[in-house]
C-alpha cells in the first residue's frame, strides 16, 4: 500500500510544476521509478481481488441454480406459502456454503448460521416481491 501513495500524489499534484515561468521536473521520483511502483500497486490490487471475485461468481451460481429451480417449482404448482420460500431460502444458503467450503468445521463454527438466516430473508423476500407484483395485476 506504501507504493501506491507516491502514485497518489503525482497524480494529485501533476508530473510537472511551474517555477519561474518554466516547467521543471520533480526530484523526488524519477518517472520510471513511479511507474514502476504504480504497476506494482496495481497488480497487487488485482491479486487481491480476484479470489473475492471469484467467490462472488461462484456464490452467485451456486445460488441462482437452487433458486431458479425452487421458482420454476412454485410458478408450476402454484405454492404461494410464506413458509415454503423461508424455509427454500435457508436450504439453498446451507447448501451454498457447505458447496463452497467442503469442511465438517463449517457447520461447527456458526458460518452455516449466516448463510440459513440470509437464504430465510432472501426466501421472506421472494415472497413478498412476488405477493406485491402479483396484487398489483390483478
Amino acid at each position: 500500500m506504501q507504493h501506491l501513495f507516491p502514485c497518489i500524489r503525482r497524480l494529485a499534484c501533476g508530473l510537472w510544476r511551474r517555477d519561474r515561468g518554466e516547467f521543471r521536473r520533480r526530484s523526488d521520483h524519477s518517472d520510471d521509478d513511479v511507474a514502476r511502483r504504480c504497476r506494482a500497486a496495481a497488480l497487487r490490487i488485482l491479486v487481491m481481488l480476484l479470489p473475492s471475485a471469484a467467490v462472488f461468481i461462484i456464490t452467485c451460481l451456486l445460488t441462482a441454480i437452487p433458486t431458479a429451480i425452487v421458482v420454476w417449482f412454485t410458478e408450476e404448482f402454484h405454492i404461494r406459502a410464506v413458509g415454503f420460500f423461508a424455509c427454500a431460502g435457508a436450504a439453498i444458503g446451507a447448501l451454498s456454503i457447505t458447496v463452497l467450503l467442503r469442511s465438517p468445521a463449517v457447520w461447527t463454527s456458526g458460518l452455516v448460521c449466516l448463510f440459513v438466516v440470509a437464504g430465510f430473508v432472501a426466501g421472506l423476500t421472494y415472497w413478498f416481491v412476488m405477493c406485491e407484483l402479483a396484487a398489483g395485476q390483478d
